[in-house]
């Protein structure tokens, strides 16, 4: 564990340092979401580990809990819960997420875990990404994570549908809040790993993520670095 994560679990409590020695570790790649809709129905394919993070999860963020059977509308193939647990698999699984810090590492996972925490059931929510900025804030708050971390994952909650909207043209560049990331760069690579990981968990056999997609989302994040870089 590098220094960075040892610092922030050092201000944190030993069953949060746990826990996010859990969310580094534990490893999603041995279970099938293919034909599952709710996140109780993978529950018998999981070993003890990933029961013991996703009991962590509900014991110290209770706000969480709702998403485990939590219908979705109808163009979502699964339930928020599993939903959730797909994107952090996914968010994983890119090649580019094994070369982070740990600490950059729990930045993205606790984005993943909570970015549709705020989503409500069966039915569209354009401001749930800021509704659920704001229920991060408090429940990382009052875990006792420093500003920093909370600042860096809330930012990403609340803008984790930016990326996606350009590429599909629902939105413009000139609407995207230029001090968006003006803290540091690299957060538009975290967004664009977690914006692929977030449409291929839409629907199975990653319906929506298309080489179309994909080459948008990544003209969108590399202009936004161009921009950042400048500042």
């Amino acid at each position: 564990m590098n220094n960075s994560v040892k610092k922030l679990n050092s201000a944190l409590g030993d069953e949060i340092a746990v826990f996010n020695n859990k969310l580094l570790n534990t490893d999603w790649s041995s279970l099938n979401f293919d034909g599952m809709y709710s996140l109780n129905e993978l529950y018998p394919d999981m070993n003890a580990s990933q029961v013991e993070l996703i009991n962590g999860l509900v014991r110290l963020i209770p706000e969480w809990k709702r998403l485990i059977d939590c219908r979705q509308h109808k163009t979502h193939d699964y339930c928020l819960g599993l939903h959730t647990f797909l994107v952090m698999k996914k968010v994983k699984e890119n090649a580019r997420f094994q070369g982070f810090c740990d600490f950059d590492k729990l930045v993205l996972l606790y984005t993943a875990l909570l970015h549709d925490i705020a989503k409500p059931e069966d039915k569209v929510d354009y401001e749930h990404p800021c509704k659920g900025s704001d229920i991060a804030l408090c429940a990382l708050g009052r875990l006792g994570f420093d500003r920093d971390f909370i600042s860096e994952v809330c930012t990403l909650i609340k803008n984790h549908q930016v990326l996606g909207f350009l590429a599909i043209g629902r939105i413009t560049p000139d609407e995207i809040d230029k001090n968006l990331f003006n803290k540091r760069v690299e957060l538009v690579d975290f967004l664009e790993i977690l914006t692929e990981a977030d449409i291929k968990a839409v629907k199975r056999n990653e319906f929506f993520y298309n080489n179309e997609i994909e080459q948008k989302i990544r003209k969108f994040s590399s202009k936004m670095r161009s921009y950042y870089k400048q500042l």
